[in-house]
């Protein structure tokens, strides 16, 4: 599945030049997301990024995120969005360091504590000033009347976008039917529990989307699925993606708010869900078979749990 396009330096430095009117020098390709192909440049003497996609809305996105955010979080503010054919580019500025992708294991160790510090802070941002859960559209406004209506969406059939017909994968090798509406009803049961709680959560805190000068951390990009609701959520991304190595840390530093571990586990399988439609949805299948065993050692677990707890 092309998801991308793939274009030279040199396409890439002609089609900002013509369509976007940037005067381009030192133009080269950068570590690119799933949906973006992207290149560092220099124009009037300052360092930019411009990403090419079909990704709109989602470039709105961060540049909402640039000018709502900004004064709490290190993310780049996004100075021009242009469209041509059926490709749209976002000129950003360039956030110092690299990514944390580009660092050895042992330097990820010891930014741990500012990683966790950086949950904290998307935890704490007002958004009192927007209304709605779930994914954000480009003017801040929630999908959702409700944090427990995002969860339960999660089983609903798309008609456009990337899951557009995403039910038809069940008819498929990748995706079982039987567990994937097993763990999605364990899900619901345990939601029952869960506080409606909105706050800001990023919701793809990967490698690839946080930089680091390698003491701090100098930039938070992507925020296509970003979204409101309970901050346990990112921490619950944050240990999915870390395959367990967080869980101490998290526990360590978010214990104390209400009902974390119930809320962790909760949130850890509805992650798992959205990891095993979307591996399925591009069809690897060496992704969705990992995902699936993982979810179900974290859906075992979640069976213990809700035995010795009446929902």
């Amino acid at each position: 599945m092309a998801l991308k396009p793939e274009y030279a330096s040199s396409e890439a430095a002609a089609l900002l030049q013509t369509t976007c009117g940037w005067t381009v020098t030192d133009i080269h390709p950068l570590a690119g997301g799933h949906f973006s192909q992207a290149f560092g440049f220099e124009a009037d003497g300052r360092p930019l990024v411009a990403r090419f996609g079909s990704q709109e809305a989602a470039y709105r996105k961060d540049a909402y995120a640039g000018e709502m955010f900004a004064a709490a979080l290190p993310v780049p503010r996004v100075l021009q969005i242009c469209t041509f054919s059926s490709v749209t580019v976002a000129v950003s500025e360039r956030a110092p360091g690299r990514l944390l992708s580009a660092y050895s294991n042992d330097i990820l160790a010891l930014l741990q504590p500012a990683r966790l510090e950086l949950l904290a802070t998307l935890a704490q941002i007002d958004v009192s000033r927007t209304a709605g859960y779930g994914w954000w559209d480009q003017q801040g406004q929630g999908g959702f009347p409700s944090w427990h209506a995002f969860l339960a969406a999660i089983m609903a059939p798309c008609e456009d976008g990337f899951y557009a017909g995403w039910h038809n994968l069940f008819a498929g090798p990748l995706l079982d039917r039987v567990f994937f509406e097993q763990v999605y009803a364990q899900v619901m049961r345990m939601a029952r529990c869960l506080p409606e709680v909105r706050g800001l959560v990023h919701n793809d805190l990967n490698r690839d989307n946080v930089l680091t000068d390698g003491t701090r951390i100098t930039g938070v990009i992507d925020w296509a699925n970003a979204l409101y609701g309970d901050p346990v959520y990112e921490a619950a991304k944050a240990n999915w993606r870390s395959g367990g190595e967080w869980a101490a840390a998290l526990q360590a530093r978010f214990s104390t708010w209400p009902d974390y571990d119930w809320r962790l586990l909760t949130y850890t399988l509805h992650v798992g869900l959205d990891d095993l439609r979307f591996y399925a949805q591009i069809g690897e299948a060496g992704g969705t078979a990992r995902t699936e065993e993982y979810l179900r050692h974290f859906s075992a677990l979640a069976t213990e749990w809700e035995a010795g707890r009446s929902i």
